[in-house]
């Protein structure tokens, strides 16, 4: 993804997969999500986008924020916050 450095895998799930990655403009660790698949669904599609929106609404200190929205190699990516301490899923166990 052009202005990223994929750095490691930190998870995947059902609908895709997110990516520590460097912003190399910034310089900065970020979160990278993107959808699985050799084609994508409209619906799993629009979902993506809505999710995104949504969390560009949401101003808390408990929601990352969403930095980029954008297209690559023909798959949609979301470009986030990245915040340190391992998975939610991790946390609530």
């Amino acid at each position: 993804i052009p202005g990223y450095e994929l750095l490691a895998k930190l998870g995947e799930g059902g609908m895709g997969v997110v990516y520590l990655a460097k912003q190399l403009g910034l310089n900065r660790e970020v979160a990278i999500k993107t959808l699985t698949g050799t084609t994508i669904a409209k619906a799993m599609l629009a979902r993506f986008w809505a999710e995104a929106e949504v969390m560009a609404e949401v101003k808390h200190p408990n929601v990352v924020q969403v930095i980029e929205l954008g297209e690559h190699a023909g798959k949609p990516f979301m470009a986030m916050e990245f915040v340190k301490g391992g998975s939610l899923a991790g946390k609530l166990r």
